[in-house]
């Protein structure tokens, strides 16, 4: 019993390890093409707008925002599905690297939008998922719609 404990433990902090490096190298690499692709008048940015993706899998897409505003403010990612193929609303997760951001004047910082996709849902559908950056109630910058195939 006391060696099952043990591997289990063991089992149990490398998985986390492993877990906590993913995240954080996802933020650096957002963190880094936020800095390489977006422009200095660009509130929200979005990497791409057209992904594939396995039915039942999970997709990470990387976005950010920029403070455009000149004082401290604290912004949000909205993401809804919409269109013909809906993804349920508990299947779209956003990861902050600020939880929400507050950011100062002409500050970046990087976001995952997660999109879990159902089994069920049919190979070759195409889901729409709508990103608004929004500052308090109001939206910032331009919405990005991401479009996803949904392949075998």
């Amino acid at each position: 019993g006391v060696t099952l404990l043990s591997l289990g433990i063991i089992w149990v902090r490398n998985t986390m390890e492993k877990v906590t490096g993913l995240s954080d190298t996802a933020f650096a690499t957002a963190q880094q093409e936020l800095q390489e692709r977006m422009g200095s008048n660009d509130a929200f940015y979005v990497k791409g707008n057209s992904f594939k993706v396995k039915r039942g899998g999970t997709i990470d897409i990387t976005s950010g925002a920029q403070n455009i505003l000149t004082d401290l403010k604290t912004f949000t990612i909205d993401a809804k599905s919409t269109g013909t193929v809906n993804i349920p609303s508990q299947n779209i997760e956003i990861i902050y690297s600020k939880t929400p951001f507050t950011l100062k004047a002409n500050e970046k910082a990087p976001a995952i939008v997660r999109v879990k996709i159902p089994n069920d849902i049919a190979i070759g559908s195409k889901p729409v998922i709508n990103l608004i950056l929004k500052e308090g109630s109001n939206d910032v910058g331009e919405p990005k719609q991401v479009t996803l195939e949904i392949t075998t």
